[in-house]
């Protein structure tokens, strides 16, 4: 460890100002996009680690500057004592445990959701007042962004919607000026219309008396003739003007419905935080000791009653923050992921908890999909490990160690789908024969031995490789476990929706 006193940087980060100039720019990038954003974040606390231990262009990876920022700020006894100082420590460690997200987006220009720049804002903020740097007012600006959320959007969701909103107004007001035109013309119209029906129907009248009088004159009778023929004419092309104006009518008409919508968007908002009586009783049987399972059809709420599982665990209640569903349910206290198979369900389970509440999930917590999960707790065990997600790399091994009788495909599926995924161990696979479940093809003894072989090789060549599928990653970190050589557990209870 380099004996350097944690306020005295070098280089970019000598001054104050120079601080200051570079969290300005990082303030200017809350409300983009929330990978570059997150980017940043991370490329600056590098930056002043770097700088501070003088460690330049050197090697040293993030995560371990990260351990020697750490370190220096358990020697200094800096953020405070107590809880304050254990939860900075713990937000920090999530800072390092998330910087892999930042390499699909510095190598591969992914995108990030929002609530990874939420989780970056708390980690900056604290990672400041850990390291004593930034003017309070420009780190209250960058917290700002917290603040945004705590609304419901994030800041650059509010800007976006601000953008939207504008448009709309703008738009709007020249609709409307153009309703009002063709409004007026309606009435115009409609009594153009109104007078010719009138004065159809008299010259109707007349017509009728003039026929019936004896001796009328046969030149008065054609001339009301025509004179009907021609009001007729004048009124069919007045009716089809007034037609014209109908979309207008049926615009005015939509917009008087959809005032229904707009002024019951709270109401929805708050039903659909809001637990059934079933939902209610499910809750109250979950208990966090033990794994727990719930199960129901689309749409019946498991995911809401999940999130309300994360409010236990979090020791929130059950959704006394919003006044909702208050029940009396034993409470811990712990850090949460709350993980999903699709990105999807990440934004979704994401907006559901910022309906329920603002401060649901802080910097040790975390919503992600599964595989993302997967890999950063394989990075703990092996920092250069990476999974093969396509499945290319096991397909090309298993060609390259044939078993007689079996396509490579099948080799790839039985070591991956069934021993991997099930933790098959030589004896019950090979020796005792045990029933191969969710497989198709049936193998004798000798070819159980013969592919048994092949998926250890096959398992060498990727731990050789560093590389891993899903199943064997998963593998990997049961045996760790086992063996009691696993990283230690990244957060407290982990959710699975």
């Amino acid at each position: 460890m380099h004996e350097v006193t944690m306020l005295a940087g070098s280089g970019n980060f000598r001054k104050p100002a120079d601080v200051d100039a570079r969290l300005e720019r990082i303030e200017r990038l809350q409300g983009a996009d929330p990978g570059i954003f997150v980017l940043a974040v991370h490329a600056f606390v590098e930056g002043w680690i770097r700088d501070v231990f003088d460690y330049q262009m050197s090697s040293v990876s993030f995560g371990k500057l990260v351990e020697e920022f750490i370190c220096r700020c358990r020697e200094l006894g800096s953020a405070g004592e107590g809880g304050a100082r254990t939860k900075g420590f713990v937000s920090m460690d999530a800072l390092k445990q998330s910087h892999h997200e930042t390499d699909y987006v510095r190598h591969r220009f992914h995108g990030l959701p929002r609530c990874y720049a939420e989780a970056a804002t708390e980690h900056l903020d604290v990672f400041c007042r850990l390291a004593g740097i930034g003017a309070p007012e420009r780190l209250e600006a960058i917290r700002h962004y917290i603040a945004a959320w705590d609304t419901r959007m994030p800041l650059g969701a509010l800007v976006e919607e601000n953008e939207l909103i504008r448009a709309m107004v703008r738009k709007e007001t020249d609709e409307k000026r153009c309703l009002a035109d063709r409004v007026a013309d309606l009435s115009v119209r409609a009594a153009v219309v109104e007078n010719l029906e009138d004065s159809l129907r008299a010259t109707e009248r007349r017509l009728a008396e003039v026929t019936a009088t004896s001796g009328a004159r046969g030149e008065k009778i054609d001339e009301l003739r025509a004179e009907k023929a021609r009001t007729a004419s004048e009124l069919k092309e007045a009716r089809g003007k007034l037609e014209q104006l109908g979309e207008a009518r049926d615009y005015v008409d939509a917009l008087r419905r959809m005032t229904v919508f707009t002024r019951t968007r709270a109401d929805y908002e708050r039903a659909v935080v809001r637990l059934t009586a079933e939902q209610k009783t499910i809750l109250s049987q979950i208990n966090l000791d033990k794994d727990f399972l719930v199960k129901g059809s689309a749409g019946t709420g498991k995911t809401l009653v999940l999130l309300k599982a994360v409010e236990k665990a979090k020791g929130m209640g059950t959704g006394q923050a919003s006044k909702q569903d208050t029940l009396e349910l034993p409470e811990l206290r712990g850090s949460v992921a709350l993980l999903t198979y699709t990105t999807t369900m990440v934004k979704y389970d994401a907006f559901l908890s910022a309906l329920m509440s603002s401060d649901r999930f802080d910097g040790a917590d975390r919503i992600a999909t599964a595989d993302s999960f997967l890999l950063e707790r394989l990075r703990a065990l092996d920092p250069y490990a990476d999974i093969d997600w396509s499945g290319k790399t096991l397909l090309e091994l298993a060609a390259r160690y044939p078993v007689d009788g079996l396509e490579p495909r099948e080799l790839a599926a039985e070591a991956e789908n069934f021993i991997w995924a099930n933790d098959v161990g030589m004896d019950e696979y090979v020796t005792r024969l045990m029933d191969r479940k969710g497989m198709r093809k049936s193998l004798q003894k000798s070819d159980r031995y013969a592919l048994w072989v092949a998926a250890e090789t096959i398992a060498l060549e990727l731990e050789a490789s560093g590389t891993c599928t899903r199943n064997y990653a998963a593998l990997r970190l049961v045996r760790a476990a086992k063996s009691g050589t696993a990283p230690g557990p990244a957060v407290d209870y982990v959710f699975i929706d």
